[in-house]
């Protein structure tokens, strides 16, 4: 297969890079001119200083090739290669693709011929394969995206939450990396009262009547979160959670008094077990 695919690599090279200068001259839409010099200058010195390296190839080599070699191996490699050639295996391959590449470039008339035949013939070929593979796909991204993106926020932040989930949880459990239980150490009661504070604040946000109610229970559990903070030494966390859940308050407050929204949930009860799942276990793999 590797012989076979140099030798039509190579055939289809000459075809590109001889094909149109062989032949009789042809009309052309426009008038055929030669290129300027920056157009062929660059693939000329790039020609000439590969020809000079395989001509003082002990340089080439001592300077380029074995530093590299050495550097791929981990070891110290002295690369031999040199102009003239080693009979053996690897030169007869070397030649046997070059005479298929020069045999498939002859016959290369012949064969287009005879591939367009083949594929009328059979009405089917790697074109038409090729185009329906791609209208496969342009059917199938449209169908994905109509499932993934279909313009509800509340499946974006499920499908969000839901991976972060699965990247932190799974990889703890297939490499048995569980965090060891937590010990609670002995807090004061004025701690266990800010505590308790911020569970009751949590829980009205989970069953407030309405969105008013719920943004006043999630500012009063913030506000206990604040606190903790304080209380355990770190104000300068203490003071940005209290500005955040000042203006979070204020801000949300005065954009709900904007809006027209349904005072109550109207989700079935599926749904929000859904999501009450799916937050207890980003809250779990997080926490």
């Amino acid at each position: 297969m590797a012989l076979a695919g140099n030798g039509l690599m190579f055939a289809i090279g000459f075809a590109v890079a001889l094909k149109p200068f062989l032949g009789a001259k042809t009309e052309t839409p426009k008038h055929a001119h030669e290129g300027p010099i920056l157009l062929w200058l660059g693939p000329l010195v790039l020609a000439g200083l590969g020809l000079i390296s395989a001509l003082l190839s002990g340089v080439s080599h001592e300077l380029v090739s074995s530093p590299m070699s050495t550097a791929v191996l981990g070891e110290p490699v002295t690369v031999t290669i040199s102009t003239v050639p080693h009979i053996g295996l690897p030169l007869a391959l070397s030649v046997l693709t070059v005479a298929l590449g020069i045999l498939v470039f002859i016959m290369l008339g012949q064969g287009r011929s005879t591939m367009a035949g083949i594929l009328a013939a059979i009405g089917w070929g790697p074109d038409k394969g090729f185009d329906q593979v791609m209208r496969g796909l342009t059917r199938l991204s449209f169908r994905v995206t109509n499932i993934i993106q279909n313009g509800r926020l509340d499946y974006y932040m499920t499908a969000t939450f839901v991976a972060v989930a699965v990247a932190v949880l799974i990889p703890m459990g297939l490499y048995d990396e569980w965090p060891a239980a937590p010990q609670f150490p002995r807090m004061p009661f004025y701690e266990w009262t800010v505590l308790l504070i911020a569970l009751i604040g949590l829980g009205a946000v989970i069953y407030a009547r309405d969105r008013l109610t719920a943004i006043v229970s999630l500012g009063i559990q913030g506000f206990a979160v604040a606190l903790i903070f304080m209380l355990l030494g770190a104000p300068d966390l203490s003071f940005t959670q209290f500005m955040v859940e000042t203006l979070s308050v204020v801000i949300l407050a005065l954009v709900m008094t904007r809006l027209r929204l349904s005072p109550t949930d109207h989700r079935p009860t599926g749904e929000k077990l859904l999501d009450i799942a799916v937050a207890g276990t980003c809250g779990a793999a997080l926490g």
